[in-house]
């Protein structure tokens, strides 16, 4: 019979990052992923079957480490990522389009004097 003792072999250090690991898995597994679409509709659900309409709308539902896929088409809207979206080293928040050829244009609406103001840590915004 083998015997092992338990601190010899798993220093706090390890344990600690053991723990870290495991809970960055876990926040990146319950991370979601929306979509928007120009013939959405923001009192949908945001799945790809059913998308929501406004980039804002969406950036306003997620969560930090979410992925937001964006269709074709042209956004008059001014979007503005929060700081409460702030993803992790582990869990990033995606901005991507839906597809990858897809071609989008987010022109600013009067409301505001910016079309895409990002305020929040480790957002990725892909090939928009």
């Amino acid at each position: 019979m083998i015997k092992f003792n338990f601190m010899k072999i798993f220093t706090p250090i390890t344990v600690l990052s053991l723990c870290a690991f495991t809970f960055a898995l876990v926040s990146k597994a319950d991370a979601a992923t929306y979509y928007v679409s120009t013939s959405g509709d923001n009192g949908n659900d945001g799945s790809s079957g059913t998308p929501w309409r406004d980039i804002q709308h969406a950036l306003d539902t997620m969560t930090g480490g979410d992925t937001l896929k964006i269709g074709a088409g042209t956004y008059s809207e001014s979007v503005r990522v929060k700081n409460d979206l702030d993803g992790t080293v582990s869990a990033r928040t995606i901005i991507e389009p839906w597809n990858s050829n897809d071609t989008l244009t987010i022109t600013s609406d009067t409301s505001s004097n910016y079309v895409l103001r990002i305020e929040s840590d480790y957002t990725l915004l892909l090939e928009i």
